[in-house]
This record gives C-alpha cells, sequence and structure tokens, in this order.
C-alpha cells in the first residue's frame, strides 16, 4: 500500500497523481525476483537471503496531523514558558538581586523604593524613615554591599540570621523569611530602632510630626527627656516651641550617625526674648500665688474679711468644688500636711485645703508658726465663747454667728498647748452642738 508523500493520502495502485492533493506519484519499477533451483543444495546462501530481503518493498509512516503538530509545539512552547519564569523568578527573588536592589535604592536616594524593602520590627518602613536611614548611610560611609554579600553564608545557616554591623553598631539583621511560590527562598531585611532622648534649650511644649503623627513634649531646661524610639537614621523634623503664649518655628534635629541625643534649633534671640516675657509673668503669677496663700490672722483685714463675712463658700479665690490643679494654679504647690492624720488636707502657704476626689471640699486658715496666737489671745480678739468642747480629740471654740442672724459659724482648733491649730467657717446645722 502507499501513501501520498505530502498529504499522507492513501494511494491506490497505478495512480499517476494524488486525487486528494495533486502531487504527482512517483513511478518504481516492479522487480520480480525469480528464484534460483538449485537440487543441489538444501538451503539458501546467506547471499540469497539478503538479496531476498533488500528486494521487499518498503513500509512508509503515516505523517502526523496538523492538530498533532500543533498540540505538541504547544507543550513544549508551554514547558519552555515555564523554565523561562522559573530562571526570571529565580532571579528576581534571589537574594543577590535583593542586596542590589537595596544598595541601589541608597546610593539614588530612592527613599521609596526602599521603603517597600527594608522592614523595623514587623512593618514596612515611611519614607521619611527610610530616607533617614538613607542619610545615616551616607554620613557614616557605609559599604553596605560588600557587607550583605559576605554574610550570605552565614545567613543561611543560621535560622535567626545575622547583624550587619559597622563602628561596632547594628546597622542591619538579615535572615531567612520562609518561601516565596513555596519555591524560592525569602530573605527579610530589617533596620534596628534606637531609643532617643532630647536635652532641650528651654522650657516649654515642644511639637512635632513623626509619620504624619503630631506630637507634644513638655521640656524643662537642661532636663533630658525622652522622645521615643526611632528607626536607625538622621532626621530632621519641622518644630515649634510653645513659650506660655508664645510660638517659634525651627527644627528638631536627630543625627544618630553623631549621637543618641536630639536637639532643638531655634532662633537663640527670639527664645531668649520670649523667655525674658515668661519669666516676668511668672513672677507676677508667683506675686498672686504669694498674696493669696499669706494671711495674718492678727490683721484688721482678717478681722474684716473672714471673721466677720460668711466665708463658707469659698475664700481668696478659692472656692468650694473647686479642682485640685485649678487651686494650685491660684496658690502654687502645697508645701506640707495640715494633719499627719489627714493625707487630704494639704497647707498651701496660711491656707489649708481639704480635698475629695481632688475638689475643695473645706478650707482652713493656718496661723504662722512663728507668731501663733493663743487662746487666750483668741478670746480677746474674738470673743468665742458661744461653746467650748471637743471635736476629733481637738479642744474647739465657736463663734455661733446664727445668733447675729447669719446661718455660719466659726470654729477655732487648739492644739495641746493651747495655740491656734486652725480656724475654719461651716454652714450651721441643727444638729451642731452648739445649737441649742
Amino acid at each position: 500500500m502507499k501513501y501520498c508523500k505530502n498529504c499522507g493520502h492513501e494511494l491506490k495502485p497505478n495512480h499517476k497523481v494524488c486525487t486528494n492533493c495533486g502531487t504527482k506519484v512517483e513511478q518504481k519499477e516492479d522487480r520480480i525476483v525469480t528464484p534460483i533451483q538449485n537440487y543441489e543444495k538444501t538451503q539458501k546462501t546467506f547471499t540469497d537471503q539478503y538479496t531476498n530481503v533488500s528486494q521487499q518493498p518498503k513500509v512508509q509512516r503515516q505523517p502526523m496531523s496538523k492538530k498533532t503538530i500543533i498540540l505538541f509545539s504547544t507543550v513544549l512552547g508551554f514547558i519552555a514558558l515555564l523554565a523561562l519564569a522559573y530562571f526570571i523568578l529565580g532571579q528576581q527573588f534571589s537574594y543577590n538581586n535583593s542586596v542590589t536592589a537595596i544598595t541601589n535604592a541608597i546610593q539614588k536616594d530612592d527613599a521609596k523604593q526602599l521603603s517597600d524593602l527594608l522592614k523595623s520590627g514587623d512593618a514596612y518602613l515611611s519614607e521619611e524613615e527610610a530616607k533617614a536611614y538613607i542619610a545615616y548611610n551616607k554620613a557614616k560611609g557605609i559599604d553596605l554591599k560588600t557587607s550583605l554579600l559576605e554574610a550570605k553564608k552565614e545567613i543561611d545557616n543560621n535560622e535567626s540570621g545575622t547583624s550587619i554591623t559597622h563602628d561596632s553598631g547594628e546597622v542591619m539583621n538579615v535572615a531567612k523569611d520562609g518561601k516565596k511560590y513555596g519555591i524560592f527562598d525569602k530573605y527579610s531585611f530589617k533596620v534596628p530602632q534606637k531609643e532617643i532622648y532630647l536635652s532641650p534649650g528651654s522650657d516649654g511644649i515642644l511639637n512635632y510630626k513623626v509619620n504624619d503623627k503630631s506630637v507634644a513634649i513638655e521640656t524643662t531646661m537642661y532636663e533630658q527627656v525622652k522622645l521615643g524610639n526611632f528607626v536607625l537614621g538622621d532626621y530632621q523634623f519641622d518644630a515649634q516651641k510653645e513659650i506660655e503664649d508664645e510660638k517659634i518655628n525651627g527644627e528638631l534635629v536627630i543625627n544618630m550617625s553623631e549621637s543618641d541625643v536630639a536637639v532643638e534649633k531655634f532662633d537663640e534671640d527670639k527664645i531668649a526674648e520670649f523667655q525674658e516675657r515668661s519669666q516676668e509673668r511668672q513672677e507676677l503669677v508667683q506675686e498672686e500665688q504669694e498674696e493669696r496663700r499669706t494671711i495674718d490672722t492678727r490683721s484688721k483685714d482678717f478681722l474684716d474679711t473672714y471673721m466677720s463675712k460668711d466665708r463658707t463658700d469659698g475664700y481668696n479665690d478659692i472656692e468650694i468644688g473647686m479642682d485640685k490643679t485649678e487651686v494650685e494654679q491660684l496658690l502654687g504647690d502645697e508645701s506640707d500636711l495640715v494633719d499627719p492624720d489627714n493625707d487630704n488636707l494639704l497647707k498651701y502657704g496660711n491656707m489649708g485645703i481639704e480635698y475629695k476626689d481632688d475638689k475643695v471640699e473645706q478650707i482652713y486658715i493656718i496661723p504662722n508658726p512663728y507668731d501663733v496666737a493663743t487662746k487666750d489671745e483668741a478670746e480677746e480678739a474674738w470673743q468665742p465663747n458661744d461653746w467650748n468642747g471637743e471635736m476629733n480629740g481637738d479642744s474647739v471654740q465657736v463663734i455661733d454667728n446664727d445668733r447675729k442672724g447669719n446661718n455660719f459659724a466659726i470654729l477655732i482648733v487648739y492644739d495641746d498647748d493651747d495655740n491656734i491649730k486652725y480656724i475654719f467657717q461651716q454652714k450651721q446645722t441643727k444638729d451642731d452642738p452648739w445649737v441649742e
């Protein structure tokens, strides 16, 4: 049986042209082999056998169809694409390629690119942090690429990775971080953080922004204050200093390439001017505080403003129910306890303030310790003879102003030596022991 060598169509005997595609059919002369009779030999020679075999017609193979060829080509192409993809991805996710990408970003000051490559903790760097890290590397002259490439073997053999150091300080930690697509080794490149303190040049409130978050730090001149943990780098933040009601613009500089202590940069002349005005205001406040908290119990002013008037709701700008913070703005800080057995009764000069839940509950007048009035002197000056008795273990005399048409009483409390311990007023009730 014959087939067309062009299209593979079956050819019938004596056809000179393929009926399917029209290709001319080669005509071969049939050879007839006549057997040679040899009555003297009963077997054919090897040459005779070979001659007969070679003269047998050849069987032609059927060519592959177009569909088979296309399928075969598609499979080969897909395998080639897989091999190419594996090669490309292997290069892309390789350790060396990552190192090159990082060092190129540093060299080109490409903070955006670097922020996608480096982490600190579990978070990628912000562009601000990446910019600071670039500045740090350039200021220190770090050959990061060489150090990273040299550390490759150690990284592969150590599950916790390895630290890249410069001048005895860590600048990066590199470790294996699982697999990408379950095939390629993945690496994490992490930048350490440092705890930063500020040595302020003035009192006030320092305002600045880190990663778009506003920060306010109260500062006292020459007293270091913690700013927090920052990703390794050299930073320069726009800042503002508030001194009382004054505001001045400047910078907050953190150069870890030089020091772990941050510095402020503001116009020194303006700062001095603001501080002078602030000092004047502070002195005025202190004078007013001193005036409020200084009370002469022997004076006519005290007799007129306290002993002769209802002060059960407040005295010298301090009011019942006022918050402790407001009190200390008006009187300054407390200096001592009035009564060792009462932690809520605090002394502010000649005023004693008793608090409940940090609110003013009672106001007391405390004589000067160097000029304490005695019981005899109090009786002579104020005639507190409406009632004599004891309260909470202390000797007490009462001026019952209710008899004078007022609904309050003045209580004078004495110590064991009959010296005035303190004086206070209270609303009078029917349950008071001096009320008949």
